[in-house]
């Protein structure tokens, strides 16, 4: 796997109408460091963001090759996701850096580009 810089996520769950709703989750790292908890889904209709909290406490995880998406509530059932989102900058060069604390991502922006390329993504 190719090690990536993650800066926050993004999850659009599925619903059954009144089941199989995810309404929070959470992202763990490399086999287990939670790097983004409480993250809400509010409903069914568009992807939820949640920032990355990395290892030093900043904005972002670095290094990361395996993300995994924890359902942490839910309205029961088979649940699942329409869509999930890993966005930041692979590693390996000097222009490839997390944003700094006074830099910010444009809001709502929505991309299906997953920053980890031949890896085991797990959801």
């Amino acid at each position: 796997p190719f090690p990536s810089n993650v800066v926050y996520v993004d999850f659009h769950t599925r619903t059954m109408v009144t089941s199989a709703q995810v309404s929070e989750y959470a992202v763990e790292v490399d086999g287990g460091l939670v790097v983004a908890s409480g993250c809400e889904v509010l409903d069914a209709n568009k992807p939820f963001n949640c920032e990355v909290i990395g290892y030093d406490g900043e904005t972002g995880a670095r290094n990361v090759t395996e993300v995994t998406f924890r359902v942490v509530g839910s309205s029961g059932g088979n649940t699942g996701a329409v869509s999930v989102g890993i966005y930041g900058c692979a590693v390996g060069g000097e222009s490839d850096s997390l944003p700094s604390s006074g830099e910010s991502r444009e809001e709502g922006s929505n991309t299906d580009t997953a920053v980890l390329p031949d890896t085991g993504v797990g959801v």
